[in-house]
């Protein structure tokens, strides 16, 4: 039987602790992308200026990776991917703060 290390059990459980961390992150960002199917989350978002906001645009722009077939299996509301990609437009998102829009979106 091979002896292991305390230093070999320590490289395995912070690596555990990093797979760990970075399942909670994709989960997070998940959750995020599935509730922006929502019109009026994204009217929520607009109102509270998220999307003046360049470090949350450029996190919009990161999570375009959920529109890659790997990804996509994950996503419970397709129109959520169709958002993402609207989001990248600032018409869209300064429309988001539009009552009428949003009763258009959710329509």
């Amino acid at each position: 039987m091979e002896n292991i290390t305390n230093e070999e059990l320590d490289v395995e459980t912070k690596e555990d602790e990093m797979e760990q961390e970075q399942y909670q992150r994709f989960l997070y960002e998940l959750e995020f992308v599935n509730a922006i199917a929502s019109p009026q989350y994204l009217h929520f978002l607009a109102n509270k200026n998220y999307f003046e906001d360049k470090a949350f645009l450029n996190f919009v722009e990161y999570l375009q990776y959920f529109k890659k077939s790997e990804y996509i299996q994950f996503i419970r509301f397709p129109e959520a991917l169709h958002y993402l990609e609207l989001l990248q437009s600032k018409v869209f998102r300064d429309e988001l703060k539009n009552v009428d829009f949003i009763n258009i979106l959710s329509a």
